[in-house]
């Protein structure tokens, strides 16, 4: 028997075609490993609301929990520039839904997204 990698990290057994018997037990494995797969939680896919809050110099972004898992990205350009290609995480936002931001006034244009990785 080889061992093979997949994608998705599962690991599949290959056998010589002729054995029957192994063929029915690794179907079975596969068709159990897809139910399990398909029980686990995990966050949605559809874009979230972004509810935004600005008390004095203190921006806060917030998002629904059930997109927890999404990562808040943020970049600062010039108001000629606009939107590049400058992504960075804002730490901690992986594991949260909520971000609070210090608004710095020599930051000429702030972006925000929330991206699921």
């Amino acid at each position: 028997m080889k061992t093979k990698q997949t994608i998705a990290g599962w690991l599949m057994l290959a056998a010589p075609a002729n054995q029957t018997r192994f063929k029915t037990t690794m179907l079975r494995l596969c068709l159990l490993l897809l139910a399990a797969s398909a029980a686990v939680a995990s966050p949605l896919l559809t874009p979230p609301i972004i509810s935004i809050r600005v008390s004095g110099n203190t921006l806060t972004l917030s998002w629904p929990t059930d997109h927890l898992g999404w990562t808040l990205q943020t970049q600062t350009n010039s108001l000629a520039k606009g939107l590049g290609n400058n992504w960075v995480a804002v730490p901690g936002s992986g594991s949260a839904t909520n971000a609070t931001i210090t608004i710095n006034p020599a930051n000429p244009a702030v972006f925000f997204r929330l991206r699921y990785p």
